[in-house]
């Protein structure tokens, strides 16, 4: 994950989806710098496993998509 913006961003109670397998990764939350880049490690089952096409989804805390990546 990356800010892309200018302020920085309070991640709790975000969540990232899948929305094919309708898996939520939990443990998004933290402060993200702007420019800052984070690799989230997930400690359950496998959320994207690269046999089958699955976009993915992130939610700020008001139920609001934030942004969206395609699985190609």
């Amino acid at each position: 994950m990356r800010n892309v913006g200018g302020e920085s961003i309070n991640l709790d109670g975000w969540i990232m989806c899948s929305f094919t397998g309708s898996q939520i990764h939990q443990g998004v939350g933290g402060t993200l710098a702007p420019g800052e880049t984070r690799v989230f490690k997930h400690t359950g089952r496998a959320i994207w496993n690269n046999r089958e096409t699955d976009p993915g989804g992130l939610y700020d805390p008001q139920g609001r998509l934030v942004s969206y990546w395609p699985d190609r």
